[in-house]
């Protein structure tokens, strides 16, 4: 056996020396600077330096390029693409700065929370969390069913949520408990990932947005509750139960950790 393999490894040292050399990588792509993401947009990686209240660019040997400056850039904590030649800034104090990549101010808008931390990956889809750059020591107390990952369009506007946040034994500590760091793809159902910022750990959320905290169990978000509405309105494709009249979607889950499991169940009808 030992002969047989020390065989195979000269003939797979000599195949590999008659092949022809490996061409060079392109380059390399920057994906944070120091603690803050940094964002791939026109074969740059584009970073923020709060420092010097500026976005830098680097090429692919990770030589600076380029640097974008503007009255509007305070603290830049955050870069992500938005696509089409456009940069999303994360300001230390939750505003969002659109530039292109001259450096000029598309859009901007305020914070959905008291400072938010935003994300995209390419495409007109944003989403925000509680940023870990800037957490109040004081903040006002949130309702239970509050989104715990904000949903944006590429202009700013809220248009839905993920998941609910956390209440902690002191309402005042919200802000804490809740912020983290968000990434996301660019396309409308891609996955987001968020590391909260006090525990160990990431989440996933897909589509439907688990509307817990990432521990969904077998609940799968709203996944269940789409597939029964899709076969009851005809609309599941090579799925389709034949004369499906009611659609039963149950789960269960731990919620938000600390309030132990749940349990739900609903049962949906065909409107005759």
């Amino acid at each position: 056996m030992r002969r047989a393999l020390g065989a195979g490894a000269v003939l797979l040292a000599a195949l590999a020396s008659c092949r022809a050399p490996a061409s060079p990588p392109s380059g390399f792509t920057l994906l944070f600077l120091g603690r803050s993401p940094a964002a791939s947009l026109a074969g740059r990686s584009w970073a923020p330096d709060p420092d010097k209240s500026r976005i830098v660019a680097f090429d692919g040997t990770l030589h600076v390029v380029r640097e974008l400056t503007n009255p509007r850039l305070a603290t830049p904590m955050a870069v992500a693409s938005l696509g089409n030649g456009r940069l999303l800034v994360t300001e230390r104090t939750g505003e969002g700065v659109v530039l292109d990549t001259t450096g000029a101010v598309v859009r901007e808008w305020d914070s959905p929370d008291v400072a938010s931390l935003y994300a995209a990956g390419g495409g007109p889809r944003v989403v925000a969390t509680r940023s870990p750059y800037y957490v109040p020591q004081v903040a006002t107390p949130e309702a239970d069913t509050a989104p715990l990952i904000r949903v944006l369009d590429s202009l700013g506007h809220v248009t839905g949520g993920l998941a609910i946040i956390r209440q902690p034994a002191l309402p005042i500590l919200t802000d804490l408990v809740n912020a983290g760091a968000v990434t996301t793809g660019g396309g409308a159902s891609s996955a987001v990932y968020y590391a909260p910022l006090v525990r160990d750990e990431i989440r996933k959320y897909t589509s439907g947005g688990q509307l817990s905290s990432g521990q969904a169990g077998c609940a799968g978000g709203f996944l269940g509750m789409v597939e029964a509405i899709r076969q009851l309105i005809g609309e599941a494709g090579e799925r389709a139960v034949k004369d499906a009249q009611l659609g039963l979607v149950s789960g269960f889950g731990m919620v938000t950790y600390d309030r132990c499991l749940c349990t739900g169940a609903v049962i949906l009808g065909r409107s005759s």
